[in-house]
């Protein structure tokens, strides 16, 4: 005697019944308590793979939520106090966790380092793309070199070490909050827009060159 199981009219699986020759006088009866049987093992298989689904939820979960704390580690906490100038940002990902950052950053008393970038994915693998971009592109801000140079040098570092295909488009300025001078590369990221201190006037800045990580030779 054979009855199928079903979770939520999938079959999954058949309960096979060996009846013996002496049984035959009893089949209906018999029929009708393998039948509930056969019910009650496919509930108990449905609640334990709902209970194996919550485990990984709660799993994931906990995942995504580790990730997003790292990935606030990376963001600066405070902004520099610039008299005579605000620094403001913000910043609102779409899904949990995800490839946008920014960073603010001194590199002497009268220079701030800006940078706005974005990671070709979402999720984890862009979290941890970001990760080692920001991390690379802080290091080599931090030894004084152009904006440019950096991407060079940033550039040449994601193609030796990421195998993913991934990559950042990226905005590197740096602002000499004295003079007022922004120089700046960008590496396909959006244009940035200058906005004139009466707000009635506005600038695109000009995108040039290509994402970081995908061909060397960055100009």
């Amino acid at each position: 005697m054979v009855v199928p199981l079903f979770v939520v009219n999938e079959q999954f699986g058949l309960l096979i019944v060996h009846e013996s020759e002496k049984g035959y006088a009893y089949r209906e009866k018999k029929i009708e308590i393998i039948s509930g049987i056969a019910r009650h093992i496919s509930l108990a298989i449905q609640n334990e793979r709902l209970k194996q689904e919550m485990i990984d939820r709660e799993k994931i979960r906990k995942e995504f939520q580790l990730a997003q704390d790292i990935q606030k580690t990376f963001l600066p906490e405070n902004l520099p106090l610039i008299p005579g100038w605000r620094v403001s940002v913000r910043w609102k990902l779409v899904q949990q966790v995800g490839g946008d950052f920014y960073d603010v950053f001194l590199l002497n008393e009268n220079c701030l380092g800006l940078v706005i970038a974005d990671v070709s994915d979402k999720g984890l693998p862009a979290t941890l793309y970001m990760t080692v971009t920001r991390t690379l592109l802080h290091a080599e801000a931090l030894e004084g070199s152009s904006p440019s140079e950096t991407f060079q040098r940033v550039n040449e570092l994601l193609l030796l070490n990421s195998k993913e295909g991934l990559f950042a488009t990226c905005l590197y300025a740096i602002w000499n909050t004295i003079t007022g001078e922004f120089t700046y590369a960008n590496a396909e990221h959006n244009k940035p827009i200058w906005l004139k201190r009466t707000h009635r006037e506005m600038t695109w800045l000009e995108m040039g060159g290509i994402p970081l990580g995908v061909v060397e030779g960055l100009n």
